[in-house]
């Protein structure tokens, strides 16, 4: 077993608040990430699930078992570093074994010439070698194990520091940025990695990054912490489609979510970008609310109707598979990204003039305090029945 709980952490640092009331409960086997920009108290966080910072307030449960009073290494559980952490001087043999020698051998057995000798250590030292030997093979280090660290490359050392903590078959996995030091595509052949690690090892794996594209790809479940706070907690899919506040929103996907603002006219009806919007809102009069749009749920309109939002063209991205066109709307007061297939917008450039609509099933609504509108009739990816022509 391995779960995990977390209850109402507080932490700062100095007059610095750094945790704000986190809760979570994470389950035996499950692959859970945090992800929010840095220095919002994700890795702190983690810290404190490994013991290595003590928390002001709140309870930290592992197993059902309370944690405090609890020494690191008696927590059953390993923690992966962004900078690798290993022993320059030492082999990868030696660098993945240091777990075990300090838990298996003795003080005595652990001295230099003679302790090899004394009863007992010869025994322990084969049985940790054939451990060490076996996750080497599953990590694919084996010919590596005679080198030191610094004649390893960066993907090498990350996978090395990651056989350090699985040689010692813990009950969580405790990662921190662990990819941040690599290049691009040895990110994403370490995202493969891992997630294939973790479908092996079916232990609870416990990941902080910052790259949302890491968080999204790898976990059961992701969690999205901005300013010490922990704001929603679900799959990766119901973050990007059904967020629960506007921070979410625009922090979950690349490129970022389109806001549009919006208004309730005296006659009660809903206006954004010079649109009138049929729904059945039931906002107060004068309300100012935020339209969210993704960039895949805007479009070009097939010919010159009046429900097309005009816009200006600013920038055209060709990604290959993708086109991303950065626009802004006819009076300048709205900046729009619309992402489209290549072949039906190839013939665009900068400062065409362009007729643009969005998907309305996929529009999410948040009021001025960033919190999700929700209508008892109206499903969450449907807020918006219809658009209608221009005012």
């Amino acid at each position: 077993m391995g779960t995990v709980t977390l209850r109402a952490l507080h932490k700062s640092f100095g007059s610095v608040p750094v945790l704000s009331g986190v809760s979570l409960d994470i389950a035996d086997g499950e692959f859970v990430s945090i992800v929010g920009p840095s220095g919002c108290g994700k890795s702190t966080m983690l810290r404190i699930i490994a013991g290595l910072e003590v928390q002001d307030e709140g309870a930290v449960e592992i197993d059902g078992r309370s944690m405090a009073y609890v020494r690191p290494k008696a927590r059953d559980v390993a923690m992966v570093f962004q900078s690798y952490a290993l022993y320059p001087h030492m082999s990868v043999e030696r660098n993945i074994s240091v777990p075990l020698l300090m838990r298996r051998l003795t003080t005595a057995q652990r001295l230099p010439l003679i302790g090899r000798f004394l009863p007992g250590a010869r025994a322990v030292s084969a049985a940790i070698a054939q451990d060490v030997r076996s996750v080497a093979g599953a990590l694919e280090l084996t010919p590596l194990l005679g080198r030191k660290p610094g004649q390893l490359s960066g993907g090498q050392r990350q996978r090395v520091a990651v056989a350090r903590a699985m040689v010692r078959r813990p009950k969580v996995f405790l990662m921190d940025e662990p990819l941040s030091n690599l290049d691009a595509k040895l990110r994403v052949q370490m995202r493969t990695e891992i997630k294939e690690l973790h479908a092996k090892l079916r232990a609870t794996f416990v990941y902080v990054t910052h790259d949302q594209s890491e968080a999204m790809t790898m976990s059961d479940r992701v969690g999205v912490m901005i300013d010490g706070e922990l704001i929603q907690i679900a799959a990766p899919h119901v973050l990007y489609d059904d967020p629960e506040d506007i921070r979410i929103a625009t922090f979950i996907g690349s490129p970022r979510i389109n806001l549009i603002a919006a208004h309730v006219a005296d006659d009660g009806s809903l206006h954004a970008a010079g649109r009138l919007l049929a729904l059945d809102h039931r906002l107060a009069k004068a309300a100012r609310i935020t339209v969210g749009v993704r960039p895949e749920a805007i479009g070009l309109a097939q010919d010159d109707t009046e429900t097309a939002m005009r816009a200006r063209i600013r920038l055209v991205e060709h990604l290959g598979s993708d086109l991303l066109v950065h626009a802004e709307s006819a009076d300048g007061a709205e900046k729009l990204i619309a992402r489209l297939e290549p072949r039906t917008g190839r013939h665009l450039r900068a400062g065409d003039v362009v007729g643009l609509t969005f998907d309305p099933a996929a529009a999410l609504l948040f009021d001025q305090d960033g919190r999700r509108l929700r209508f008892p009739r109206e499903r969450p990816h449907a807020l918006l029945s219809r658009v209608l022509a221009e005012t």
